[in-house]
């Protein structure tokens, strides 16, 4: 005995279990891809942790305005830490001048803590294989970089 043919008036079934591959995702899905304009709090947190180890190493080489002096002193990470730090990282040094001159604000030639927490993270987009922002740094990852409250 032959199976019942369906009626060509009703749709076919159609499997309940799709089977996809392993490593398929959607782009827009992925956290490399998902375009973010902000600093992650666990990420920013990271970055405080490297500038608090090294702030203040060698500041007192840089000549600088006495008004200046205490602020920099505890506050700044000289440039040759930065450059070590930031070479670490194997990027290009075209790049990593990049980086420097979106962070350097005011061209003060030391970086504080925000400074620092961005270039930090434009040196990890960097890694992700993205380029450093055309236009400078937006004011959302400014804001991100800024402890809340303090």
């Amino acid at each position: 005995m032959r199976p019942a043919r369906p009626s060509p008036g009703l749709p076919k079934e159609k499997p309940s279990l799709k089977l996809k591959h392993a490593h398929k995702h959607s782009l827009s899905t992925h956290p490399l891809h998902v375009s973010t304009s902000t600093i992650a709090e666990k990420d920013r947190k990271r970055y405080e942790g490297v500038w608090a180890a090294n702030r203040g190493y060698l500041m007192h080489t840089l000549a600088l305005p006495p008004d200046e002096m205490a602020e920099t002193l505890a506050e700044g990470v000289h440039p040759l830490v930065v450059r070590e730090l930031w070479g670490r990282s194997r990027l290009g040094r075209e790049m990593l001048a990049e980086v420097w001159r979106l962070v350097d604000r005011g061209g003060k030639g030391w970086l504080g803590r925000e400074e620092f927490v961005v270039g930090m993270w434009l040196v990890d987009r960097g890694l992700e294989g993205r380029k450093a922002p055309m236009g400078g740094v937006g004011g959302g990852v400014w804001g991100s970089a800024r402890r809340l409250g303090g």
